[in-house]
């Protein structure tokens, strides 16, 4: 697997650090950097602790970028409070995924995790790295833990939580408590995290991506899926039963992803094939205002909803169904970049139909496409396959030298071998 040079940056940064902290933008491999970068430091005991929704990602990635390295302990934020931590464990590396999850001081998860003291589970390893692609500079009191945590003498005489948020956070008393969410002297903070912070963009790192990242979620398989993708494989011709029960079963992974993802974008299109599934999708992410393409969206009215997601700020999701939004809604481009496919159709050309919904004239980011697709299933062969097949592309008309360097997988011009299931985690919670 070959590194972009950004990443190999990053592989550098991250290796020269006991404590550090990756901020790269969503899609940029900030897994990979951190598996290579392990592996080459020849840490075998690691623990990475992450939302539910990657749990699976990084032993796939894992199998990619540290084949020789033995897989990661891979645990669950919740699962922390749930479980006991073996105070006499010490760790060669402890990576937390996602560590905007704590960004408060005063939450327990926080506490067991990174807070001060010789009991927190980052005081059990070597070296600790966090990674997140949520644009930290624009609420620095989510900084305070890990730079308190990891880096105190940085902070000089703002160390404490008061004189941080004084400085740092335009923090004022209000009749409610004490507010934080400000920002001041950010140039002043910047400063003071470039040995602790890497923060790369899309549009910094443009000329090394392209046009469109596309990037695989692989999602835990419990029992249920399992049996669900052995059926949907037996009867492959005729398998819409077991596809809509995949669906459904996905449902709570891939609102957690989202919810994740609008931590760091603006705006974001949830593609989907069933209808009952786009519903409970709309009620589990009505905090960002849905707005909603179907079959039964008379075509006169679609312009003005992609009007509406486009300028009115309330609107930060579309959910567009495959077969109605896929073709003839001109003007996404101009919303966003950024699309979940929380399912797919068989049909490939239909994914690419939604795909260039984003990636048309107008449109001035790389367009990023995340699928979260269950491993075994059809679906991931056809995501494989159209992954692929970008791949080629990009060879093929000059735009990239060789294949691979994101967090998606496929990095050969043969097409992609079937990955092992991974049934068993080492010290897998219960």
């Amino acid at each position: 697997m070959e590194l972009r040079q950004y990443q190999r940056a990053g592989v550098e940064f991250l290796k020269s650090n006991k404590y550090a902290l990756l901020a790269d933008e969503p899609g940029l491999g900030k897994t990979a950097q951190a598996l290579t970068a392990a592996a080459e430091l020849g840490i075998e005991d690691v623990l990475v602790v992450c939302p539910a929704s990657v749990k699976h990602a990084w032993m796939y990635q894992s199998s990619l970028w540290a084949p020789d390295m033995p897989y990661p302990t891979v645990i669950t934020y919740d699962a922390i409070s749930r479980k006991k931590q073996d105070k006499e464990s010490v760790w060669g590396l402890i990576i937390f995924d996602e560590s905007h999850y704590l960004k408060n001081p005063k939450a327990k998860r926080t506490r067991e995790c990174i807070g001060i003291g010789v009991k927190s589970l980052a005081a059990q390893a070597d070296k600790v790295w966090c990674l997140t692609g949520t644009p930290v500079l624009n609420r620095p009191i989510e900084l305070y833990p890990a730079l308190r945590a990891f880096c105190p003498h940085l902070l000089g005489k703002y160390r404490d939580f008061y004189s941080f948020g004084r400085r740092y956070c335009q923090a004022h008393q209000t009749v409610w408590g004490w507010d934080t969410t400000g920002a001041s002297h950010t140039d002043e903070l910047a400063g003071i995290l470039k040995s602790f912070m890497l923060r790369r963009t899309v549009r910094e790192v443009g000329d090394q991506v392209p046009d469109n990242i596309i990037t695989v979620e692989r999602i835990d398989v419990s029992d249920e899926l399992r049996y669900l993708i052995l059926r949907e494989r037996a009867n492959a011709l005729n398998a819409a039963q077991e596809r809509h029960k995949i669906a459904g079963l996905k449902i709570p992974t891939t609102i957690e992803f989202v919810k994740d993802l609008m931590e760091s974008e603006e705006k974001v299109v949830v593609w989907y094939w069933h209808r009952d599934v786009a519903l409970e999708m709309g009620e589990q992410l009505s905090d960002f205002k849905p707005l909603h393409i179907g079959g039964d969206t008379p075509v006169d009215k679609r312009p003005k909803i992609i009007k509406d997601f486009h300028y009115l700020v309330q609107h930060r999701v579309l959910l567009a169904q495959l077969g109605a939004a896929g073709t003839g809604t001109d003007g996404l481009q101009h919303a966003c970049h950024t699309a979940v496919f929380a399912e797919i159709d068989y049909a490939p050309k239909r994914i690419e139909q939604a795909m260039s919904r984003l990636r048309r004239i107008g449109q001035k980011d790389k367009v990023r496409s995340y699928f979260i697709v269950v491993p075994g299933s059809i679906e991931e062969d056809i995501v494989s396959a159209l992954e692929y097949k970008e791949n080629v592309i990009r060879v093929l008309t000059g735009d990239d030298k060789r294949l691979g360097g994101g967090d998606n997988g496929l990095s050969s011009l043969a097409l992609p071998r079937k990955t092992k299931e991974i049934t068993e985690f080492k010290n897998q919670e219960e």
